[in-house]
């Protein structure tokens, strides 16, 4: 199962570009995720993304503590998978976090799978 969460609805896949600049946010999630793994809890969704909003890398972080963390070398596994659907970014402005927060959680995260 891909998860996508109501962040996606109804947007279309991003084709890749060459831009540079990155953008960093963090957002919370507060639904369970409503499939096998719903005793995880709530989570906060983390994520770096190109200047046309396509993720490049994501990290849920659920109540429970379990972490999943999804790029280009690892877009999906039995929890799910790295969104094919572009973040809206005037939507995520208020999320908007340094890079410094958002590698302090990538490299502390370890999958199972990863």
């Amino acid at each position: 199962m891909k998860l996508t969460r109501n962040f996606h609805e109804n947007k279309k896949q991003v084709p890749a570009t060459n831009s540079q600049k990155k953008y960093y946010f963090k957002r919370p999630w507060n639904k369970t995720r409503g499939d096998t793994y719903d005793h995880w809890g709530t989570s906060i969704w983390l994520f770096e993304t190109k200047s046309n909003g396509e993720v490049l890398r994501q990290i849920e972080v659920y109540e429970n503590g379990q972490k999943n963390k999804y790029c280009k070398d690892h877009q999906e596994d039995k929890y799910g998978g790295l969104s094919i659907y572009a973040l809206d970014l005037p939507d995520f402005e208020a999320f908007k976090i340094k890079k410094i927060e958002f590698e302090r959680v990538w490299i502390t995260t370890t999958n199972e799978n990863y």
